[in-house]
């Protein structure tokens, strides 16, 4: 990044760079003095990304595993936000005790109690959009039968009710967004893909990251996420519509950014060729 431009954010938000955070995929974070506090100065790869984290950080302000807003920029050149710095690293499964697997539960369950402001178009439309132009953006790149993946996945898309409620999702909830001290969860961090969806998505990739729904540890959680919300009975069923869906954004994340022949993508890559082989429609 420019460091011409790092040092217009620092001015404008009046920081002071202390040091920068490895382990963001896209992002640029830096924790940074601000008076006599350490914060985190975070810049992404578009001013959009800014408004989604801000909303997100606005809207969960009240609790408390949640870093605070201190400032925000969406300008051209200068977009930036900057939020107080959590307690704590990024979590291990195995470092988890019960009553934190279900804390987060309980968390995720809270979150997913804030609903859009305004109607949205359904989810199912908005998925269906979604996976068509993932698709397209990828259909150049021949190592996946892209054809028999959009037939399957819209197919799944069908069945789901033109009803099913969308809820603030982190859209991101893996263990590099949740920070640990001790076996005890300390914060839910990086909104900056929070967007309205249905419960699901955040729960199916979360209990992935656990070991699957069936899982000991997943069910802690699960309970815990009970407790504030409501699982979905459908859950289990709709865990390979999402199981696939997720490889396909991961897929083209990569490749917008040239980072396709990353170990990341190749990974979500044979996900997507192993699916669409074990498919009988032809191309």
């Amino acid at each position: 990044m420019d460091e011409n431009r790092l040092d217009s954010i620092a001015r404008k938000f009046d920081v002071t760079v202390v040091s920068r955070l490895t382990g963001s995929f896209s992002s640029r974070v830096f924790v940074v003095r601000r008076g006599a506090d350490l914060a985190i100065l975070k810049i992404p790869t578009a001013a959009d990304k800014v408004v989604r984290e801000a909303r997100a950080l606005l809207l969960l302000s009240h609790l408390p595993l949640t870093p605070r807003l201190l400032d925000a920029s969406t300008s051209a050149t200068d977009f930036a936000i900057l939020m107080s710095l959590l307690p704590g690293r990024p979590f291990r499964t195995a470092q988890l005790s019960d009553s934190s697997l279900y804390a987060l539960g309980e968390h995720l369950g809270a979150i997913h109690r804030v609903l859009p402001e305004q109607e949205l178009t359904s989810w199912a439309s908005f998925l269906e959009e979604s996976i068509l132009r993932r698709i397209n953006q990828c259909r150049s790149f021949e190592f996946v039968r892209w054809a028999r993946l959009e037939e399957e996945l819209l197919s799944q898309v069908a069945s789901i009710p033109v009803t099913e409620l969308r809820v603030l999702s982190h859209y991101d909830l893996r263990p590099g967004n949740v920070l640990q001290h001790d076996g005890c969860i300390t914060g839910v961090i990086d909104y900056e893909s929070s967007d309205y969806a249905a419960s699901h998505l955040d729960l199916l990739r979360i209990a992935t990251e656990l070991g699957g729904l069936s899982h000991r540890r997943t069910q802690i959680f699960l309970a815990g996420y009970q407790a504030r919300g409501h699982v979905p009975p459908d859950l289990e069923q709709r865990a390979p519509l999402y199981a696939l869906y997720h490889s396909l954004c991961c897929v083209s994340w990569s490749l917008r950014r040239g980072r396709v022949h990353d170990e990341f993508a190749q990974k979500h890559i044979r996900a997507l060729r192993l699916a669409t082989s074990d498919l009988t429609t032809s191309d």
